[in-house]
């Protein structure tokens, strides 16, 4: 029987363990869910992830469940953050800067910019070091206040935003212009027009999520999720997820994985501290992802994980001399007593 790994914590954190984010159950409480009695949160829809801005939005978020990442930090979102040395660029980007800045917002209205953008041609003030021996000598740096600079947002990722929404009830997705408010299943719509995987993906991330796991995105270790225990602030991520989808109970939607991909994929998670570990959602039986369109049938679909390791025949044979060792001292004991 196969051990689980410990999880590897990390030694250089100095966060404490956050309460978990509060979910309303009304038929547990008897108290409806409701925004002014519940904390909920707001996101805006921009065709690739769902963008939260309010900082104190950004810091409930992550702080009570480690969802999703910051656009410009590694780790830990900082939407407050202060810069302690200003950027230092050319004036030419300078003024660049401010050109694209006006001409964004006018192309809000007119969509000009594109077209502009495609058809010019490579200009002589690129971003190159082609100046002469005399640059150095007629500098003249100066402090300019930028008020355009973008913030700090917090992306979720779809399947974090439809799980804060739907299987928690405490997020409000807009639409990419701000102004209306999607409903799950207009969203669900959306991101399965997306992600043609989005299906397997949403039921593996909602599964692990409420087994407890910590569960982020597994696209740099070649995956399609992370667990993590507690969180990536105290833990090392414990599997690297690849999800598959079944239909019915031969049929499968999905291409085979070939031998060098999957020796690919252990070892780059063996390298890393890591194990990979399969999950196949299986959907009902002569249902085809077309018609998967409904946010019920996310119930009526089944998660099987299947934990893969690379045998090693070193361990093999230490496992394999400690059990002979172990039926002589048995041996010798039953010996002894006759």
């Amino acid at each position: 029987m196969s051990v689980l790994k410990e999880p590897r914590r990390k030694g250089h954190f100095n966060r404490k363990s956050g309460n978990p984010l509060p979910v309303l159950v009304e038929s547990e409480t008897g108290i409806p869910a409701h925004h002014a009695i519940w904390k909920s949160f707001s996101g805006r829809f921009n065709g690739d992830c769902v963008e939260v801005c309010d900082v104190e939005d950004i810091s409930s978020l992550y702080n009570m469940g480690f969802f999703g990442k910051g656009s410009f930090s590694r780790g830990l979102p900082r939407p407050a953050r202060k810069v302690q040395q200003p950027e230092i660029i050319r004036e030419r980007q300078w003024k660049r800067r401010c050109t694209w800045q006006e001409e964004s917002e006018c192309s809000v209205k007119d969509g000009s910019l594109e077209k502009e953008y495609r058809d010019e041609s490579p200009s002589q003030d690129s971003d190159t070091d082609t100046e002469g021996d005399d640059f150095i000598s007629h500098l003249r740096p100066r402090i300019e206040n930028d008020k355009n600079s973008s913030p700090e947002v917090l992306n979720l990722l779809l399947e974090e935003a439809l799980f804060l929404s739907y299987g928690l009830g405490c997020l409000y997705i807009f639409d990419t212009y701000g102004q209306k408010i999607l409903s799950c299943l207009e969203f669900w719509s959306l991101c399965v027009e997306l992600d043609n995987r989005f299906i397997q993906r949403y039921v593996t991330y909602h599964h692990f999520r409420s087994k407890g796991w910590v569960v982020k995105s597994g696209l740099k270790f070649g995956g399609d999720f992370l667990l993590y225990k507690n969180g990536p602030s105290f833990f090392h991520a414990s599997y690297v997820v690849r999800t598959e989808v079944i239909f019915g109970k031969t049929d499968s939607g999905t291409k085979e994985l070939d031998w060098t991909t999957l020796m690919g994929l252990n070892r780059l998670a063996e390298t890393s501290g890591k194990e990979v570990l399969f999950c196949y959602v299986i959907c009902p039986e002569n249902t085809m992802p077309s018609h998967l369109v409904s946010l019920t049938m996310i119930k009526k679909c089944k998660v099987h994980e299947v934990l893969v390791r690379r045998w090693q025949s070193s361990v093999a044979r230490i496992d394999k001399c400690s059990e002979v060792k172990q039926d002589v001292v048995l041996d010798i004991h039953s010996e002894e007593d006759e």
